[in-house]
């Protein structure tokens, strides 16, 4: 039989008149190891008890008592609504079906016919239980789902009130349509309400205007990091540092490098926005002891040291990724990026141990936010641990304020591991968002590795007209060309590369293949 657990703290309350009914009562319970009991010979003395001592939780209730019977009593306490916690089993030999009805409406919670045995009142407290837990679950989900409906009615007055803002800003500008602030306020407003593509349009109008316009740069340096175009957030970056190397510049420009496979300056560019960050904490004399900020800085740092350790298997690249990401984690307990990213390179470093200790961790502090979950699919996803990366990616979608580009990040992970399950992933996000040059430049390179080299030029075409001025598109693109059977591909590959280059002088794998076409000549 299943042993009850109760609170020691509360106290259960047996009345009636019979003494040899209290005590078999009193040792059933007792079996059940509720330690606290008290009695009652009638219902008076009963409403005084509990008028006294606020412990009381369960009554077990017998119906025939002189001076104040069992319906009486319980008609009496359920008017006092301070007392609605107690619970009520009446316990009687009265088994007609009018006054169980009575007991009901009266507010009984639950009816035992003697005589009572360790099993049916086993039974009756356990039903009790869970009319009581049912009952806390409805309140609960009702009140969520009254939460949820505020939230989306706030989400959907906060997007109203962000469209107005953009329509009288564009209204405010189109008498002189040649002033930066305009467009990069329009931008900000795109993003805010996701729409990537427009922002970094209005972002770019901003620059034609303005070049020197740092936030601009920034908030467009970061779209690219988002889309992955990591080359182009590094030369805009760049620019902007030159001109005002603050620490939140070189660490949009240290992702940048990250994203862009240059983990050589990534590790130098962390550094000094590490180094500019503490010394304008410790001119305020003001060391924090949480901050996001520097938890941001020190994890950019750590996955910079471990793509150095992936490129060199040198081993101090990989502890001092570990410990920038301890340190990440020193600055913000609850920053579930670098959890994640630690688990990594914990593992990488076969310290299972520790990353069981971490990944516990994060399942306390119970990830909301996207990011977090991407990184540790990402972790599940490179041990084979395909059960688990599904869950975690599919927290990710959830938590996301941008199924599209979450689809990206998870197609493109996969991409290393498992071209199909990639190619699934990245048709999600072409569905939501069907205009993004940088996921038909990824279908691209997918179709390309499995041989497809006409679906693959169709794709980067398809990028090449949404974004003319993607100079790795052209690159991909003339790579699958030369891939093909096309027999004027000489000709159409070398066009693709020289444009590509007159957008991107610097860009040397595309120097390098125009060159091998031209000794084939």
């Amino acid at each position: 039989m299943e042993e009850i657990k109760v609170e020691a703290n509360i106290k259960v309350l047996i009345v009636d008149d019979f003494q040899t009914t209290r005590r078999s009562l009193r040792l059933l319970l007792r079996s059940y190891n509720y330690k606290y009991l008290e009695e009652a010979v009638d219902g008076k003395e009963a409403l005084r008890k509990v008028e006294d001592d606020d412990k009381i939780g369960l009554i077990l209730l017998d119906w025939n008592m002189p001076k104040m019977n069992g319906l009486a009593f319980l008609k009496e306490l359920r008017k006092n609504s301070d007392k609605d916690y107690i619970k009520i089993i009446m316990v009687t030999a009265e088994s007609l079906q009018d006054h169980i009805m009575s007991a009901v409406k009266a507010g009984v919670d639950e009816y035992i016919i003697k005589p009572v045995t360790q099993e049916n009142l086993q039974d009756k407290i356990i039903s009790v239980v869970n009319k009581e837990v049912k009952k806390a679950k409805m309140k609960l989900n009702d009140r969520i789902a009254k939460l949820k409906q505020h939230e989306e009615s706030l989400k959907s007055e906060y997007q109203n009130v962000v469209r107005e803002g953009l329509l009288e800003i564009k209204n405010a500008s189109s008498i002189y349509p040649w002033l930066p602030d305009p467009h990069f306020y329009t931008g900000y407003l795109y993003q805010e309400l996701g729409e990537l593509i427009k922002a970094a349009k209005e972002y770019e109008t901003a620059l034609t205007v303005d070049t020197r316009h740092s936030n601009a740069s920034i908030a467009l340096g970061k779209i690219y990091l988002k889309w992955k175009q990591g080359d182009k957030a590094v030369r805009l970056l760049n620019v902007v540092a030159s001109r005002k190397p603050t620490s939140d510049v070189l660490q949009a420009l240290g992702e940048a490098y990250l994203t862009s496979g240059d983990n050589n300056k990534a590790i130098l560019t962390f550094k000094k926005s590490i180094d500019l960050y503490e010394n304008i904490i410790n001119s305020k004399n003001k060391k924090p002891e949480v901050s996001t900020e520097m938890a941001q800085k020190h994890e950019g740092l750590g996955v910079a040291y471990q793509n150095k350790f992936d490129e060199t298997k040198e081993t101090q690249w990989q502890q001092k990724s570990i410990q920038s990401l301890e340190k990440s984690i020193e600055y913000d307990h609850r920053y579930i990026s670098a959890h994640f990213n630690l688990i990594c390179a914990y593992k990488k470093a076969g310290e299972e141990e520790k990353a069981a200790v971490i990944l516990k961790r994060t399942a306390e502090i119970t990830p909301n936010d996207s990011e977090g979950w991407v990184s540790l699919a990402k972790v599940y996803i490179k041990t084979k641990q395909d059960d688990k990366a599904a869950f975690a990616i599919k927290k990710a979608v959830e938590h996301s304020d941008n199924p599209a580009h979450t689809y990206f990040e998870i197609g493109s992970i996969y991409i290393e591991h498992d071209l199909d399950t990639a190619l699934k992933f990245l048709n999600k996000s072409l569905e939501i968002e069907p205009i993004q040059a940088h996921t038909l430049n990824k279908l691209g390179i997918i179709y390309r590795k499995k041989g497809m080299h006409e679906k693959a030029i169709e794709h980067y075409r398809k990028g090449h007209e949404i974004d003319p001025d993607d100079e790795i598109i052209l690159y991909n693109m003339a790579s699958a060309i030369l891939d093909s059977n096309d027999p004027e591909k000489i000709p159409k590959a070398t066009f693709h590369l020289k444009k590509a280059i007159e957008i991107a002088p610097n860009l040397q794998s595309a120097h390098d293949l125009l060159s091998n076409i031209q000794k084939l000549k």
